[in-house]
């Protein structure tokens, strides 16, 4: 069950509630994704004993 599956299970949402919160989801998920692309996809790693990293 997703986040906004318990928000509406938990709370009585209007249609456009529930339309809020799909389109705030999304937001959020494609701005993390961005995030861990730019960030943690990016990384570097170097062997300390061969590189003196």
């Amino acid at each position: 069950m997703t986040i906004q599956e318990q928000a509406q299970a938990l709370i009585a949402m209007s249609a456009g509630e529930a339309a809020a919160l799909q389109e705030w989801s999304e937001i959020e998920g494609a701005t993390f994704e961005a995030f861990a692309s730019a960030y943690a996809g990016d990384q570097v790693y170097y062997c300390k004993g061969c590189h003196g990293g």
